[in-house]
């Protein structure tokens, strides 16, 4: 019933979304017909003026200028200034490119929103609403996305279990094909992109698009190209994002500790290995579009959920704290399925894995072949991997991940401890706070 309510709420905002659209386009299209009455207006007056003063008698202090009038014209040799009309002119409307105003002779510079050639409203193209997102967007700073790593997966033996996780999500190969990055373009997109339909009365799968600014180009696709160029499933076809799934505190409280709150979940809260590997992947963009854990049946196709996340991720660069995003590498393959020239652009073509380096700086891991983690009491634990007997999803109790105390281990990192030591090195480390070190985060 939720999801039906929702579904209303967002149709008759789609609708009213659109309704609002036409009315500007429709006001566009009167200015532009009024601009073109004055210009044509205007030339009709100078011609008048122009042949009013050809017939005109000459201006002369002689009894006979009354009798002396001006000769059949020809060919002029001296100068005459013409005569205006006592209105300043129209400023010359020069039709605005619709790649305006690329291309810029220096990237990531600001767009000057007092440009007369910016337009106000632009469906098509760049206006001063999208120049002022960019012009804010540039204060983000746009890192490499990262990538499934297949050796470090197999070493802890929790390849297959994340890539069968992916691959019933329908994006494993989003996750695992890498791209180089090119920061100014991701600036263009994130500022103008757009999710719409034919019918914003009955938004469907099928007349659903995604559209976006790239290098002075309009870029659309239909969830089926995109589906096509990422080679994500086409099923299921849904474009409704859920927000709420009742069983989430539940099933939160299953496999990590605490509550979970949309906006404030860490990964470093999750015990299994597995499942926390991949939350630490996506962490910043499931924060950024409040979205819980889907923990059933999720009917939203994945291409739809990309781009829906996408846009509220720019939501979140433009008004949080936290200026930094992890998700443009992802776009490089749109950039080229449109033949945009990237030689032109500056590249970042550093590929950043989900690695025993990274897992370490996400305190995940403690060293290459210890696990970190935190009992249900805040208790810090380490235990060694790969071992798949307590790890593998298909076991239930894994998910929930409590390993008995005989798999446990120590520290790697403590200090050697002296003999009067020795009791209190097997005191549990409490958990005091989470870190959130950005060199993790998504």
């Amino acid at each position: 019933m939720g999801d039906h309510d929702n579904q209303d709420d967002l149709t008759a905002v789609l609708a009213i979304i659109q309704q609002q659209m036409q009315t500007q386009q429709q006001q566009m299209l009167q200015m532009q017909q009024t601009i073109q009455n004055q210009q044509q207006a205007a030339q009709e007056a100078a011609e008048n003026a122009a042949r009013e003063e050809r017939e005109q008698p000459i201006a002369c202090s002689s009894p006979f200028a009354p009798i002396i009038t001006m000769p059949p014209r020809t060919k002029q040799s001296v100068n005459r200034k013409k005569k205006t009309n006592n209105t300043p002119p129209q400023r010359a409307q020069q039709p605005t490119s619709t790649s305006y105003p690329w291309p810029r002779e220096q990237e990531d510079e600001p767009i000057n929103l007092d440009d007369l050639m910016l337009l106000d409203f632009n469906c098509e193209g760049w206006d001063k609403e999208t120049a002022s997102r960019y012009n804010t967007l540039l204060k983000a700073e746009i890192l490499p996305s990262c990538f499934c790593h297949a050796e470090t997966l197999v070493e802890l033996s929790i390849d297959e279990d994340v890539f069968e996780t992916l691959q019933a999500m329908g994006i494993a190969p989003l996750c695992y094909a890498t791209h180089e990055l090119y920061p100014d373009l991701v600036h263009q997109v994130l500022a103008t992109a757009t999710i719409s339909y034919e019918d914003f009365s009955a938004p469907s799968y099928a007349n659903c698009s995604f559209s976006f600014m790239a290098d002075g180009e309009y870029c659309s696709l239909s969830l089926d190209k995109l589906n096509e160029i990422y080679e994500i499933t086409n099923e299921p076809r849904g474009v409704a994002v859920a927000k709420k799934f009742a069983p989430s505190n539940t099933f939160w409280d299953f496999i990590a500790n605490g509550n979970f709150t949309p906006g404030k979940a860490y990964q470093s809260q999750i015990r299994n290995p597995t499942l926390r590997t991949l939350y630490a992947g996506i962490e910043d963009a499931i924060r950024a579009s409040g979205s819980c854990i889907p923990i059933q049946k999720v009917k939203t196709n994945p291409s739809f959920h990309f781009f829906t996340m996408l846009c509220e991720r720019r939501l979140c660069l433009m008004h949080d704290t936290n200026k930094k995003d992890r998700s443009g590498t992802l776009l490089t393959p749109l950039f080229k399925h449109f033949g945009i020239d990237l030689s032109k652009y500056k590249v970042n073509t550093e590929i950043q894995y989900l690695d025993i380096k990274y897992l370490m700086a996400c305190h995940i891991m403690r060293d290459e072949d210890t696990y970190s983690f935190f009992d249900k009491e805040g208790t810090q634990l380490f235990t060694k991997l790969p071992h798949p007997k307590i790890t593998k999803l298909s076991v239930f109790d894994n998910i929930r991940f409590l390993p008995p105390p005989e798999l446990l281990c120590t520290d790697p990192r403590a200090a050697a401890p002296d003999v009067d030591m020795r009791m209190s090195r097997t005191l549990p480390q409490k958990l005091t706070h989470h870190t959130t070190s950005e060199s993790w985060r998504m």
